[in-house]
């Protein structure tokens, strides 16, 4: 229909932002709760345990381990270096000598 605004769920309310930017879905939360839990509960049976699946299968064991490493990291440095050398050196031919 012309002129007519479709609005597709619940508008927010003014002054409302919505979720903070890296909020997590509940059922994503969720899921990945529950899977921890199975995964902490299995990791006590022996045979069932990461350890035990690293041995048997160490390529899936890698594949899956190096998607949990993080890609960016993020961090800074101070460092103060304080370096005298009361060494002199001197050129001969082109070379450095002692």
């Amino acid at each position: 229909m012309e002129g007519e605004v479709r609005v597709v769920g619940t508008p927010f309310q003014k002054g409302n932002p919505g979720k903070q930017p890296g909020t997590r879905n509940k059922i994503t939360r969720t899921v990945k709760e529950v899977f921890l839990q199975v995964f902490l509960d299995e990791e006590q049976n022996h045979q069932h345990n990461l350890l035990a699946f690293k041995r048997k299968y160490p390529r899936d064991f890698y594949a899956l381990a190096s998607k949990l490493i993080p890609t960016e990291v993020a961090g800074s440095v101070n460092i103060d270096v304080n370096w005298t050398e009361d060494k002199t050196y001197e050129l001969k031919n082109g070379e450095i000598v002692d």
